[in-house]
């Protein structure tokens, strides 16, 4: 069954991935695991919830755009130690849930927002 709610979209990735594992495959794994740790426990220290992960991405809702801006906010922070270069675009949409699955406009804008820096 499928339901709607307005809900703070936060979808971010690794700017330059695909470059960075061509040169060094080695380095692109270990990115990408530091990566997702911080994103995974930034997120759920938010409230918030990552609905699917896009290679080295990752599509999160949050109850309240505040606690998507801190996350966004503490993950810049956390990425700067590692010198990963990441992107980030947040939105609050009405979204359409059904399982697992996440529908709406929300979620494309917040996807092509990721060039917008914190």
């Amino acid at each position: 069954m499928s339901h709607r709610r307005l809900t703070a979209i936060m979808f971010s990735d690794i700017t330059g991935y695909t470059a960075m594992m061509q040169k060094n495959v080695t380095k692109g794994k270990r990115v990408a695991q530091i990566y997702r740790k911080i994103l995974s426990e930034l997120t759920s220290d938010h409230e918030g919830r990552i609905l699917q992960h896009f290679g080295v991405g990752g599509l999160a809702i949050f109850k309240s755009s505040v606690e998507a801006l801190q996350c966004a906010r503490e993950i810049q922070e956390s990425v700067k130690t590692y010198d990963i270069p990441f992107r980030i675009g947040i939105h609050l949409w009405d979204i359409s849930i059904d399982g697992n699955d996440v529908f709406g406009d929300g979620v494309n804008i917040a996807s092509r927002e990721t060039s917008i820096i914190l």
